[in-house]
């Protein structure tokens, strides 16, 4: 391709939609885990794909299945809530003035002005794609937990059509064994 080359483009909703579900989907976690288990948990790391989304976050101990627990109902009641997820762009100093240093909860966020995403009482500079609202993430859940390293522990989880398709599974697994 070369400048002034004309293109022909067509997004494929649905992917871009998993994957919009899995990256707000990050954020949320990012919250819920702040909320129960504390103001030390920050973001250490994240990946998101069609199948499912991971978290890696700061914590001193492996995560029990009642805080896994919490962390899911935490997200899922504010899905139920349909908080809305705001967005501004900001020049970097006003950003950082107004949120503080917490902004680069997923790394630092390069050029002049940034794109802060707010869900709740969180704010992060991010440029993926995100939910203009949390009930179009429709439900999360939390598949599991690791210790990847002293300090750090990865959370696994789907959303949108991927719980509901390992929801289903899990169903028709119960009716195999009934």
């Amino acid at each position: 391709l070369k400048k002034g080359d004309k293109v022909k483009c067509k997004i494929d909703f649905e992917r871009r939609k998993q994957l919009m579900q899995h990256h707000s989907s990050a954020h949320l976690v990012n919250l819920c885990a702040f909320e129960v288990l504390g103001p030390h948990i920050w973001q250490a790391g994240a990946a998101k794909t069609l199948e499912k989304g991971r978290l890696d976050i700061t914590h001193f101990d492996q995560l029990s299945e009642k805080e896994l627990k919490q962390i899911e109902d935490c997200a899922n009641e504010k899905i139920k809530k349909n908080i809305k997820v705001k967005s501004e762009i900001l020049p970097r100093e006003k950003a950082e003035d107004k949120y503080g240093m917490h902004i680069y909860q997923g790394g630092f966020v390069p050029g002049k002005n940034l794109r802060i995403v707010t869900i709740g009482s969180d704010s992060e500079a991010c440029g993926g794609t995100h939910a203009n609202s949390l009930a179009d993430l429709e439900e999360l859940k939390i598949l599991n937990s690791t210790k990847v390293q002293d300090g750090i522990i990865r959370i696994n989880y789907i959303a949108g059509k991927a719980a509901h398709k390992e929801k289903s599974n899990v169903d028709d697994l119960l009716k195999e064994v009934s």
